[in-house]
């Protein structure tokens, strides 16, 4: 079980851009925590994938210097999954909430 307010406080910190050997492990460590707790991780009606795609699209705009790139591939196979998923007005709203530029590159992505 998650302490959601924890959840939020460290979702809040990522994506790590100062230490980068940090940074990939970290983002591994999330990564790995949506694919095994998919649906509590993501909290009732999926009301933390709006963020973990900010972060994931954060972390996939700067390349391989912030994730390894296993975590990359694995980043982007967990969005193509949700973004089947979600209804399409959800990811839609997701899409809308982030910057152009990560929009974009979510977009050539997907």
């Amino acid at each position: 079980m998650f302490d959601w307010r924890v959840l939020r406080i460290w979702l809040g910190h990522l994506p790590l851009k100062n230490n980068l050997v940090e940074a990939k492990v970290v983002h591994r460590q999330l990564c790995s925590l949506v694919e095994v707790s998919d649906g509590e991780l993501l909290g009732t009606q999926k009301a933390y994938l709006s963020e973990i795609v900010a972060v994931y699209s954060e972390i996939l705009w700067a390349g391989k210097k912030l994730a390894t790139e296993e975590t990359v591939n694995q980043m982007i196979k967990q969005l193509k999954l949700h973004s089947r998923r979600s209804p399409p007005s959800t990811w839609r709203s997701i899409m809308l909430s982030l910057e152009p530029h990560l929009q974009k590159k979510l977009e050539s992505i997907l």
